[in-house]
């Protein structure tokens, strides 16, 4: 469920319908990149939902954490299946290099 937006000057309306539009765009292609390495019918809604739900990437980004370390570095808490999901399917070389080494430590 949503909550109440308080934003009342059209330049704050603009901004906050601008964050929601990016936001969904970013849903969007995540949903449909998983699809596509599924093999999936992007033209089907009923296999938007195989792929993986909105809900789903959302739980998966919110669970996500780390903790800085000195030199710039982080240390990744835990990873999801779901996360290592959506981190392979945007091709997200580098840090799902170090994800996979960081899971073999653990």
């Amino acid at each position: 469920s949503g909550r109440p937006v308080y934003v009342r000057t059209e330049e704050h309306i603009n901004a906050h319908f601008l964050i929601c539009f990016i936001a969904l765009t970013m849903l969007r292609i995540i949903q449909h990149k998983i699809l596509n390495s599924l093999g999936g019918d992007k033209k089907d809604d009923a296999h938007w939902k195989e792929g993986m739900t909105a809900k789903r990437i959302k739980n998966a980004l919110n669970e996500f954490t780390a903790r800085g370390l000195l030199g710039g570095h982080f240390f990744v808490d835990e990873i999801s299946d779901d996360l290592k999901t959506i981190l392979s399917r945007l091709i997200l070389r580098v840090l799902s290099s170090y994800l996979r080494c960081m899971n073999s430590i653990n």
